[in-house]
């Protein structure tokens, strides 16, 4: 990326859960004090994590169910850049509460990444896109209302959220 600004890439995530893959990104960061891989962290810790970041990237390379820290971080309202792949493109609003980029394509990846930096407003508006994340109770009663309305008849009588 091409900035005038000093950029910073925190990788977080438990480095002893896919070794090899950690080591591989230790290679690839080299010696650039720009990228930090900072491990682990504690769930209470997500909302102060996420308070110090502009942007939360998710390259996702296949169809995730929804990762929670996409919620979290819309949550916070930190603005999302992650890949078109269904359940991820279905929360995340090209343009509108984040940005979307190609599956697999770093190139376009790094173009999204660039208008952050050469689209002056563009971080804000995206923050301000960001409407209120549904609850789980909330989630599921969606699911159920759709369940319900295929089922032909059956109603939430004697259910339990």
């Amino acid at each position: 990326l091409q900035s005038s600004t000093q950029l910073e890439l925190a990788v977080h995530g438990d480095e002893t859960a896919a070794p090899q893959y950690t080591q591989r990104l230790r290679r690839l960061a080299g010696k650039d004090d720009r990228i930090k891989l900072l491990g682990r962290y504690e769930p209470r810790q997500i909302a102060q994590l996420l308070a110090q970041i502009d942007v939360l990237a998710i390259p996702s390379t296949w169809n995730e169910i929804g990762p929670w820290v996409m919620y979290e971080a819309l949550q916070c309202k930190t603005p999302v850049v992650t890949s078109d792949i269904p359940n991820m493109s279905d929360v995340v609003r090209h343009e509108k509460n984040g940005l979307l980029f190609t599956c697999g394509d770093e190139t376009d990846l790094a173009d999204q990444l660039q208008r952050l930096i050469d689209e002056p407003g563009l971080l804000s508006r995206l923050r301000d896109g960001i409407e209120p994340v549904k609850t789980m109770a909330e989630e599921m009663a969606t699911l159920q209302d759709v369940y319900f309305s295929l089922d032909g008849g059956s109603t939430r009588e004697g259910m339990e959220a």
